[in-house]
């Protein structure tokens, strides 16, 4: 990729929330390390940064949903782009004719919430001058202040966690490690939450399996919005990562989104 996502990050954002506020459904999902490394994995006794085993029927139907995604024009990827495969280069370059780059990929940390200085715009939701950047609150209260049905797909702690600050109506409650096993059973469970209804807004934080769950769902279900969130709110349950894990962290996070 010749063009900075981080530059573009805003008009991105604004992007995804007009479409959440006029209802046009689209798909979102994460190209990180452990995605990577598990669609080029030999060794199914390697994990990720999470505990995931990289298991060799994941890593095909993660080329599937990669392939899926790029072909398909209302969706996007957050793509780790310091990092490079030669399976995700083939992907890319055999499907180039599908998509546009520049539209197609995101910044990798878009959606992530890292603790950033404080400004006028973010002013109200700061603790000790630091708060997240403006864009991604208002993403994030976007969807809570939306009056669609919000689903949200984690295990039950994070479910727990977000479901009060972001207004979730219903939880499909996965394993914390390696749900890609229960891969059946989920997909059975939020199906059957889907069936009914239209135009609900899906939020996903299953690891790896995330993008599997969302290109097979869109592909049945087109009428609601998925969307891949992956680790974003971990700081409220546990150290995760290495900008999640302090009171202030969590404290913002609550702040930005309680009230």
């Amino acid at each position: 990729m010749f063009f900075n996502l981080e530059n573009k990050a805003k008009t991105d954002i604004d992007e995804l929330i007009e479409r959440i506020n006029t209802n046009k459904h689209y798909i979102a999902y994460r190209q990180g390390d452990g995605e990577s490394r598990n669609m080029i994995a030999t060794n199914e006794n390697d994990h990720n940064c999470d505990g995931c085993f990289y298991y060799k029927d994941l890593g095909l139907d993660l080329i599937r949903a990669y392939i899926f995604c790029l072909k398909n024009k209302n969706a996007y990827i957050h793509k780790w782009h310091s990092h490079t495969y030669s399976i995700i280069n083939t992907i890319e370059h055999d499907y180039r004719s599908y998509f546009d780059p520049v539209k197609k990929f995101l910044f990798f940390d878009l959606l992530v919430h890292k603790l950033v200085p404080m400004t006028a715009e973010t002013e109200k939701y700061s603790i000790d001058n630091v708060s997240f950047k403006e864009e991604q609150i208002r993403f994030f209260r976007t969807i809570k202040e939306s009056q669609r049905t919000k689903i949200y797909v984690a295990n039950e702690a994070m479910i727990k966690a977000v479901a009060p600050l972001l207004n979730i109506n219903l939880g499909v409650i996965i394993p914390a490690v390696n749900c890609y096993l229960n891969k059946k059973d989920i997909m059975s469970s939020i199906k059957n939450q889907l069936k009914d209804k239209e135009n609900c807004i899906v939020l996903f934080s299953c690891g790896m399996a995330s993008k599997v769950f969302i290109a097979e769902l869109f592909k049945e279900f087109s009428n609601h919005t998925y969307i891949d969130v992956g680790s974003t709110f971990d700081g409220l349950i546990r150290h995760s990562r290495d900008f999640n894990g302090s009171k202030l962290y969590r404290d913002v996070l609550l702040k930005c989104y309680s009230n």
